[in-house]
């Protein structure tokens, strides 16, 4: 449009104020390795895959840790691993911020290019953060139905099947998918389905 300096009269002068529209788009979460796979799990839960993304894991030796009432049934030592959890002497109905860790061995002689984020993958290595919880009271000690302390919705976005506890617990940066629905119908005056489609 022109330096802002240039004389008014001339066509190639920028005109104030000018308007920048920018296409928000999650433009890291394809380029630096990460791990995904579901971060909400019920305490009894098997076989649950978590993978890390976004590197050739071919010649490179990752080292799994998972939380203390899980284990790895398959995978240690490849860029896929099976997670089975067992918290039956579980004495909260829900354990947050339990956490599945990886490191990278190898990256050094691997031929992809260096970068800040599989600089982290080899040294310290990256970590993913899961919620264990216990929705019935069936992995604690006392074996009794017993309150979860977690959300109880009203709404199920019209499917019942698919629009489970898990999925409305799910966390997505800082809400959970249940409390951004909530905050729509409560603050925005959306009905159930226009607020389940604009979190969808």
């Amino acid at each position: 449009p022109g330096n802002p300096d240039e004389d008014s009269s001339d066509r190639f002068a920028t005109v104030f104020p000018q308007r920048l529209e920018v296409d928000y788009v999650r433009v890291y979460e394809g380029v630096f390795p990460r791990i995904v796979g579901k971060n909400v799990v019920d305490c009894s839960e098997k076989d649950v895959e978590y993978e890390i993304v976004n590197i050739e894991s071919e010649g490179i030796l990752f080292i799994w840790e998972v939380p203390q009432n899980a284990t790895i049934k398959k995978g240690q030592g490849t860029s896929r691993i099976l997670v089975s959890f067992d918290s039956t002497t579980m004495e909260r109905n829900i354990i947050d911020s339990e956490i599945i860790h990886v490191q990278a061995i190898g990256i050094d002689n691997h031929s992809i290019s260096a970068s800040i984020g599989l600089a982290k993958l080899d040294e310290s290595g990256i970590g993913m953060r899961v919620k264990i919880v216990d929705f019935s009271g069936k992995c604690s000690s006392t074996k009794k139905e017993v309150n979860t302390g977690l959300n109880e919705y009203n709404f199920d976005c019209g499917r019942p099947s698919t629009c489970t506890a898990f999925v409305l617990h799910k966390t997505t940066d800082e809400f959970t998918c249940g409390e951004r629905i909530e905050w729509l119908i409560n603050e925005k005056d959306m009905d159930e389905n226009d607020a389940c489609k604009e979190v969808g």
